[in-house]
C-alpha cells in the first residue's frame, strides 16, 4: 500500500492515499490549506497550462512541477511573495527560464533546474538573496553569471555532471555560508590549478584559486564534490582545511601521466591522507591510469588504506601492484556499502 510499481527500478512510486497524508501534514495537519502546488509528473506542456496553475495558487508556498514536458515557463506571472520552494527538475524540454520569473518569487530558498535543457541561467538569479539551495545538476548549461555571487545565504550549490560549465571569477568564492559545493562528474573551462586545460576562452573564467579564496571565507565545513585531472589539484585539495572532499572522480580524460596512489607517494606528495580519508564516493573512470600500490614499507600497515566513510567505489580497468606482480582488473561495484553487504569483497 505505501508504494507502487515504477518502472525505474531506482524509485517507487507512492500511493495516491499515502501522498495526500503526505501533504495535508505538511499543511499542518489541514490548518494551512492551498500552501502546496503539486503538479509533478501530470503532463504539463504549455506555458498557459503553468500560467493557470500559477495564478490559482495565490499564497503558496511551495510549488512542484517537476518531471513534466514543459518547454517553455510563461513571462510576467504574479508575485508570489510566500513562495519558497519551487521544483522544475526532469523537465526534459524546458530550455529557457524568463528573465522576469525570479523577480515575482523575492522570499525564494530553494530552486531545483537540474536535469532540464536549460542552458543559460538568468543573471536575474542575483535578485534571489535569500536562496539557499541552487540545484543545476546534469543541464546543459554552458556558464555561470556572476550575479551568482550576491546569493550570499546560499549554502547547497549543486552543479554536477555538467559536460563544459564556466564559472566566472568570484562566482563562488564570496559564498562564505557554503555547505556543499557539488561539481562532482562535471568538466570546468579553465578550472585547473595550472589553466592549461579547458574549452574556452580563459579570460575572466575561474580556477581553482577559487576554492583557495573560499576555503579563507567559509563560516565553517563545507563539503566538496570534484571531477580532479592530476596530482597537482590533489595536493591542492589537500591543502584546505576548511573545505572537505567527499566525492571524488578521477575521469577517462586524465592526463596521460599516471596518478599513483601509494600511502608513501601520497604521503609525500598530499602531506597525509587526511584528505583521502574524508571520501564518501571515490570514482576512477574506465581509461583512467591510476596505480594503486602497496609498498614494501608499507605492506604490514593496512590501515594506511581504510577510508572509513566511503560509500561507493565505482572503479574501472585498473593496475594494481604488490612487490613484482601486476594484474590489470575490472571491478564494477554500485557501492561499497552494498558490496560489502552482499559479501562481494
Amino acid at each position: 500500500m505505501l508504494a507502487e510499481p515504477c518502472a525505474d527500478k531506482e524509485r517507487v512510486r507512492m500511493h495516491d492515499v499515502i501522498r495526500d497524508l503526505a501533504l495535508w501534514m505538511a499543511s499542518d495537519c489541514g490548518r494551512k490549506k492551498n500552501k502546496w502546488l503539486v503538479q509533478a509528473g501530470v503532463g504539463l506542456t504549455e506555458a498557459m497550462d503553468v500560467k493557470q496553475k500559477w495564478i490559482g495558487a495565490e499564497g503558496v508556498e511551495r510549488i512542484s512541477l517537476m518531471q513534466n514536458e514543459i518547454e517553455m515557463l510563461p513571462q510576467y506571472l504574479p508575485h508570489r511573495t510566500n513562495l519558497k520552494v519551487l521544483m522544475l527538475q526532469m523537465n526534459d524540454n524546458l530550455r529557457k527560464i524568463p528573465p522576469d520569473l525570479f523577480q515575482c518569487m523575492p522570499s525564494l530558498t530553494y530552486l531545483d533546474l537540474s536535469y532540464t535543457a536549460l542552458e543559460k541561467l538568468p543573471k536575474e538569479i542575483g535578485v534571489l538573496v535569500q536562496l539557499q539551495y541552487l540545484n543545476l545538476s546534469g543541464a546543459p548549461i554552458k556558464a555561470l553569471p556572476k550575479e551568482l555571487a550576491c546569493l550570499k545565504e546560499l549554502k547547497y550549490l549543486l552543479l554536477n555532471h555538467i559536460v563544459c560549465l564556466r564559472i566566472p571569477r568570484g562566482g563562488i568564492s564570496n559564498l562564505s555560508k557554503l555547505r556543499l559545493l557539488d561539481l562532482f562528474g562535471t568538466n570546468f573551462e579553465v578550472w585547473e590549478v595550472e589553466r592549461s586545460r579547458g574549452c574556452g576562452n580563459e579570460e575572466n573564467a575561474a580556477s581553482l584559486e577559487e576554492l583557495e579564496e573560499l576555503n579563507s571565507k567559509v563560516m565553517s565545513l563545507t563539503n566538496l564534490g570534484i571531477t580532479v585531472h592530476g596530482v597537482r589539484t590533489l595536493q591542492m585539495l589537500s591543502s584546505l582545511d576548511n573545505i572537505v572532499t567527499r566525492y571524488l572522480d578521477i575521469p577517462s580524460t586524465c592526463s596521460s601521466a599516471s596518478i599513483r596512489l601509494t600511502p608513501s607517494i601520497v604521503k609525500a606528495q598530499l602531506g597525509s591522507l587526511k584528505m583521502l580519508k574524508s571520501l564518501q564516493k571515490l570514482a576512477i573512470e574506465s581509461d583512467s591510469f591510476v596505480v594503486l600500490e602497496v609498498d614494501g614499507e608499507d605492506r604490514d600497515h593496512d590501515m594506511d588504506w581504510q577510508l572509513p566513510d566511503l560509500e561507493e567505489l565505482p572503479l574501472g580497468p585498473l593496475s594494481i601492484k604488490g612487490g613484482k606482480v601486476e594484474e590489470s582488473i575490472d571491478l564494477r561495484f554500485p557501492s561499497a556499502a552494498a558490496a560489502s553487504n552482499d559479501s562481494c569483497l
